[in-house]
């Protein structure tokens, strides 16, 4: 009886704990739901009212071409969200497949800064780049690489106030390529560090509305840099900004085996 008892009670614990995860579950999808709305009919609204003014046929040339250039930003930012949520989908079923060739780090680097300069200049915050000009060559997959750049340096200026920097810096480091993004943004507090790299997760939900981000760019430079066999580390203080450091192997060997775990 004592026994039927004590199994009762796990059972009833379980089921509790079963109960909450699956609440706290519910919550993180509305969340996401909302967010992505919001970041959906942001750039559609954009996008719509240009276009319903260009129709018009009375802007100035000045103001088509404001017109244009704002079309063109909120497409952009459009086709990143959706292709984000495609390529982690596909990494969540093991479909995503890496064009693996001898590259230079920097050169994504380079790609991934120039991609993010418009968005730099358009928001006022100085770009910068620090690269060791002697690195080795690795194995990687150059456009997956760059990716995963691109979203930190765009997290970084997303998260920096206007007339602030963002340095991207490259060094060889025991056997390894260190790439860092840092900001001297807004930072992250050390209670919500550990959960910046979970799917749809944001430090702060209300940061949302400000700058904008559904919380997938992390998740998937994560799962992208681990596919290359390597990791991601961030540091950060509230105020005073936030470093994330990407560490890629030198050796073929070490990343193949870690390759072939995903």
């Amino acid at each position: 009886q004592l026994a039927s008892a004590i199994r009762n009670a796990r059972l009833y614990a379980d089921m509790e704990q079963n109960f909450l995860s699956m609440r706290e579950i519910s919550r993180i999808k509305d969340e996401f739901l909302n967010n992505i709305s919001h970041e959906l009919r942001t750039p559609l609204t954009v996008i719509i009212g240009w276009g319903e003014l260009m129709s018009y046929g009375k802007l100035s040339e000045k103001q088509y071409q404001s017109a244009v250039d704002q079309i063109n930003k909120s497409s952009v930012r459009l086709l990143n969200l959706v292709n984000s949520l495609l390529d982690l989908s596909k990494i969540q079923k093991g479909s995503l497949k890496l064009d693996l060739q001898e590259i230079n780090v920097n050169d994504a680097i380079k790609r991934a800064v120039e991609d993010n300069s418009i968005e730099a200049a358009t928001k006022n915050v100085e770009l910068d780049t620090n690269l060791s000009k002697d690195l080795p060559k690795i194995k990687a997959d150059l456009a997956r690489l760059q990716q995963a750049i691109f979203h930190l340096i765009n997290n970084a200026i997303k998260f920096t106030s206007s007339d602030g920097l963002v340095v991207v810096h490259s060094e060889e480091l025991a056997n390894e390529i260190i790439i860092s993004v840092s900001d001297n943004g807004i930072g992250i507090d050390s209670t919500a560090l550990p959960y910046i790299f979970e799917r749809f997760n944001q430090a702060d939900a209300s940061t949302t509305r400000k700058y904008g981000g559904v919380g997938v760019g992390l998740t998937l430079v994560k799962k992208l840099i681990e596919m290359h066999g390597g990791k991601i580390i961030v540091e950060s203080e509230v105020g005073k900004g936030s470093t994330f450091s990407l560490s890629l192997p030198l050796s073929y060997s070490n990343f193949q085996s870690t390759f072939k775990d995903q």
